[in-house]
This record gives structure tokens, C-alpha cells and sequence, in this order.
């Protein structure tokens, strides 16, 4: 299941890079950055 959310999650982070390329939003940055630790902490969890 982890891993399953872990995928779903790193497919919108990969999204949201490329949307990043269009926006300097700090806020869009900031929930980029959020779910970026969340993913990281989840795999560091399940090694």
C-alpha cells in the first residue's frame, strides 16, 4: 500500500516540477517542497 501512495505521489511531484517551469508562485513552490519531504520520509521509513 505504502509503496502504491509513495508512486502516486512521486507522479505528482514529477507534474508539479514541470508545472514549475511556468510559475514562480512561492506558495506552489512551498506545497512542492511539502510533498517532496513527505515522499522522502516515507521511503526512508520503508528501507
Amino acid at each position: 500500500m505504502w509503496d502504491t501512495y509513495i508512486y502516486i505521489i512521486s507522479h505528482e511531484i514529477k507534474t508539479e516540477i514541470e508545472n514549475l517551469k511556468y510559475t514562480n508562485s512561492h506558495i506552489y513552490k512551498y506545497i512542492y517542497l511539502c510533498k517532496y519531504e513527505l515522499v522522502f520520509s516515507l521511503k526512508k521509513q520503508n528501507v
